[in-house]
């Protein structure tokens, strides 16, 4: 999730999707962090991190595969796929309305299988 959401403010920045929007209508639900049309951060660096976490992302899968077993591999690209194409394209799930349903499919159902026995 946190590549998800570093990526969904790099694509919105990059799309123009959330630059125009009046300060009135930015609320903690919508127009994510503000940091890149705020310029407070530039898109690069944030792009960069947005691999960086989905590298970490893999090494864990990879680590989970071996200790717990290979049904980590499905639902972590289940995760992988439905985060990975919220904003970014070609698909922008978030634009087209399933965005919000693949989210909570990551949230849900998802971390409830993947939970690890003590």
């Amino acid at each position: 999730m946190v590549g998800t959401y570093i990526f969904n403010e790099y694509y919105d920045f990059k799309s123009g999707v959330d630059v125009n929007i009046p300060t009135e209508h930015v609320t903690p639900f919508n127009a994510g962090s503000r940091v890149l049309p705020s310029a407070l951060l530039k898109p690069e660096p944030v792009f960069k991190l947005g691999v960086m976490a989905w590298i970490l992302y893999t090494l864990i899968a990879i680590y989970f595969t071996f200790t717990v077993g290979w049904m980590i591999i499905p639902l972590s690209l289940i995760g992988f796929i439905s985060g990975a194409f919220y904003t970014m394209p070609p698909f922008k799930w978030a634009y087209r309305g399933v965005g919000e349903f693949l989210i909570c499919l990551n949230y849900d159902p998802l971390i409830t299988l993947v939970e690890i026995p003590c």
